[in-house]
């Protein structure tokens, strides 16, 4: 087995059920990668922001999603200002 093996992603193995969409916002690729990989292995759909500005523009554009991961401490907008930028519908 190679080192990288477990870390590939079959996307031929869909989870059975799908939870709900996901805003993941991190500016740390790694992280956002990791975090992303692990919401998808349990069921959401992940769609992912590199930066707080980035989040609004996809709020703005009326993006869909259920929930908002954010990382806190980010340059620019910080994961409290996004929160709380969020649209309450």
């Amino acid at each position: 087995t190679e080192p990288n093996e477990a870390l590939r992603i079959d996307p031929l193995q869909e989870s059975p059920l799908v939870r709900g969409t996901v805003l993941l916002v991190d500016d740390e690729e790694l992280v956002r990668a990791s975090t992303a990989y692990m919401l998808a292995e349990l069921g959401y759909c992940v769609v992912e922001a590199a930066s707080g500005e980035q989040a609004l523009e996809l709020m703005h554009t009326k993006q869909p999603f259920d929930l908002l991961v954010t990382d806190h401490l980010m340059p620019g907008i910080s994961g409290t200002e996004l929160a709380r930028a969020v649209p309450v519908s």
